[in-house]
C-alpha cells in the first residue's frame, strides 16, 4: 500500500472487516503514528496523507502523485542547510520533506509509451 488518507485505509478494511468504525481506524492510525510506524507527509485534498514507515534512520519520501506509490530516500540537506537557523539563534530539532512526482511506471503512461 502507498500513500494513504485514514478514510482510504478505512474504506479498504470495510470490505474485510465491515463492523471496523471510521473513529477505530482513527485511533488506530495515530497509535501507529504515535509509535513511529506511519508518518504523515501531507494531505491529499483535506485528509492527512500517511505512508508506511519502517525504515532506518532520518530519510525522506517520494510520493507518485497518480498511484501513491511510495519510496523511501536519503536526506540530500548536509549540516550547513541549518546554517540560517544557527545565525538567526534557532534550534534545529528536524525537519521535513516530500518530494512529488511520478513513479517510473506512471511516468511511462503519462508519456504513452
Amino acid at each position: 500500500m502507498g500513500a494513504f488518507t485514514v478514510e482510504e485505509l478505512a474504506a479498504r478494511l470495510e470490505s474485510e472487516q465491515p463492523a471496523t468504525g471510521l473513529a477505530t481506524v482513527y485511533r488506530a492510525v495515530r497509535a501507529l503514528a504515535d509509535a513511529g510506524s506511519l508518518q504523515k507527509i501531507g494531505k491529499r485534498g483535506s485528509s492527512e496523507l500517511y505512508v508506511w514507515c519502517v525504515a532506518e534512520g532520518h530519510h525522506h519520501h517520494l510520493v507518485c502523485t497518480e498511484c501513491g506509490a511510495v519510496e523511501h530516500a536519503p536526506c540530500p540537506l548536509g549540516e550547513t542547510a541549518s546554517a540560517p537557523a544557527d545565525v538567526a539563534g534557532y534550534t534545529v530539532l528536524g525537519h521535513d520533506m516530500t518530494l512529488w512526482g511520478l513513479c517510473p511506471a506512471c511516468s511511462q503512461r503519462e508519456k504513452g509509451d
